[in-house]
């Protein structure tokens, strides 16, 4: 049977379409796509180039968030790092000397949303603008014991928040977490300062957004997650913290929606067992976990580096259709263990 209005092609023959380029153009406007050749004007170096932007890190003092603001800079961003810490690595004084790039530290925590606040004005009245965001808690988690006696507990509690995010202040937040999942513990107090550390990287991300949006240039937002977020990891009772990188995950893809409209990308990056100071001094004090640490099925546990091409993608124009997902870079812990 014979299909009205098609041309049948003989074998062996290309099929010529009729489109002209002004009408591919056309329909490209139409679905709000880029020139169809973009591809090749524009390449992967160009993309990946952070040159005249600014970053903002929290967390950057030492460890991964060091890194990071190095990976961001070699692909030459400005950097501005806020950690609790009085001063960074000495690491951090060599990106200008050998990177070139602007590079300037600002004592903040995360769990002071006013000092928090001052840094990030500071950073702006420094660099005049803010492209990036990259995130993660500043200090380790704070995993306390917990204590009590009981034998059966239903946590139903909870309440609903629906107001724009960059109008949410630091105390609803803070209720929000209070209501629906601290007291899901036993005792509340153990998980206090995991709590302001989730406000936190809320308070950056909206303060970082707040200043893309009166910049009306978009930007990018990266935040840690973990591993730890989706799989339980046999030896290391990372309950509270799971729970906070699990908050972390599903603040991405709400943020993702609702950050669009301006031009804001927001995704996270859940590292696996990474080697830092502190997951050496893990290893010393409770040796057993040597095994874990080499547990992936890539054999080996991650360095830092294998973080730092992942979150220059995301800060960059390489990933300027990607938002709202969790890159896991692992080793393969999240698929199975060795």
């Amino acid at each position: 049977m014979e299909n009205a209005g098609l041309t049948q092609v003989p074998p062996g023959q290309c099929f010529q379409t009729r489109s002209t380029s002004t009408s591919n153009k056309a329909l490209a406007t139409k679905l709000g796509a880029s020139s169809e050749d973009a591809y090749r004007s524009r390449t992967i170096q160009d993309m990946m180039s952070l040159k005249g932007r600014v970053t903002v890190v929290t967390g950057g003092a030492r460890g991964i968030g060091l890194a990071l603001a190095r990976g961001a800079a070699e692909l030459g961003s400005d950097i501005a790092v806020l950690d609790v810490l009085e001063k960074p690595s000495e690491a951090f004084e060599d990106f200008e000397k050998e990177l070139g790039v602007q590079a300037r530290y600002y004592r903040a925590s995360v769990t002071d949303p006013e000092g928090l606040t001052r840094g990030f004005e500071a950073i702006v009245k420094d660099f005049g603008q803010i492209d990036n965001w990259y995130g993660q808690l500043l200090g380790p988690p704070y995993l306390l014991p917990i204590s009590a006696n009981t034998s059966q507990s239903v946590t139903a509690a909870g309440i609903v928040h629906d107001k724009p995010f960059l109008d949410t202040t630091w105390e609803e937040g803070a209720r929000i977490l209070e209501v629906n999942v601290s007291s899901g513990f036993l005792d509340v107090q153990s998980h206090l300062l995991t709590q302001d550390q989730v406000m936190g990287t809320m308070l950056s991300a909206q303060l970082a957004a707040k200043q893309m949006r009166a910049q009306n240039t978009g930007g990018s937002i990266v935040m840690i997650a973990s591993v730890s977020a989706g799989t339980a990891l046999q030896l290391q009772r990372l309950n509270i913290y799971a729970a906070s990188k699990g908050a972390v995950k599903s603040l991405c893809g709400q943020l993702a929606v609702e950050l669009a409209p301006l031009g804001i990308r927001v995704n996270t990056v859940s590292p696996g067992f990474i080697a830092t100071e502190m997951t050496k001094g893990l290893a010393v004090t409770r040796p057993e976990l040597l095994t874990v640490f080499k547990s992936p099925p890539l054999g080996r546990i991650g360095d830092r580096a294998d973080l730092k091409g992942v979150v220059g993608y995301l800060l960059s124009d390489a990933a300027a259709y990607t938002t709202g997902t969790d890159v896991l870079v692992t080793g393969g812990v999240h698929a199975g263990l060795l």
